[in-house]
């Protein structure tokens, strides 16, 4: 928020209306080469709101993405697994129907199971995903802002942003009065006109 206030407040003197006559006229308060300054901090602050918003969208994204990986991964391990003996009296069967290539087909189950080096390399695979997906919400948590920040000057830092929120809402109430103050006499000087 510093930001905000640093570059609007370099926008206030940006321009000027004259005060004699009530001309709607704009004339420039400051020289070129500073409005191209002002112009510049201006782009710069809403280029790092964005990377912000950015920032943050990817990281839902990442975490949208991980949580449909393990979704996948709980659904293909489910799929190929095979059957196995949790004690020395159950029975598996074994009766697994095959296609011309040797397939597994899937039985009144729904599985599929593939032999145990090919199910040993699927969940690696599956296990390699996740960990780079969790390495890149990682990545994206660090580069948020604030993280190097400690309570105590975070603290501070809102109660800062506090004081100039307030500020910034004492110069709107101004205005509004100024604003009003112009409207009422403007009012005036189109009720004085006499029309031919």
């Amino acid at each position: 928020m510093q930001g905000y206030a640093d570059c609007f407040g370099k926008l206030g003197p940006l321009w000027s209306t004259p005060r004699k006559g009530l001309s709607a006229r704009l004339t420039f308060a400051q020289p070129p080469e500073q409005l191209f300054e002002i112009y510049q901090h201006l782009i710069s602050f809403l280029s790092q709101q964005r990377v912000m918003a950015d920032r943050l969208t990817q990281l839902q994204d990442a975490i949208d993405e991980l949580a449909l990986q393990f979704v996948a991964s709980l659904v293909w391990v489910n799929k190929h697994h095979d059957y196995q003996t949790l004690s020395p009296t159950d029975i598996v069967r074994k009766d697994t129907k095959k296609d011309e290539s040797g397939e597994a087909l899937p039985n009144e189950d729904g599985l599929e199971p593939l032999p145990a080096d090919k199910f040993k390399e699927g969940q690696v695979e599956l296990a390699r995903d996740l960990i780079v997906k969790e390495q890149q919400i990682e990545v994206l948590i660090t580069a948020l802002p604030g993280l190097e920040n400690s309570e105590k000057e975070q603290q501070q830092t809102i109660q800062r942003l506090e004081r100039e929120l307030k500020e910034e809402e004492e110069r709107r109430k101004e205005a509004l009065k100024e604003k009003e103050a112009v409207l009422a006499r403007l009012e005036g000087v189109i009720r004085s006109i006499k029309r031919p």
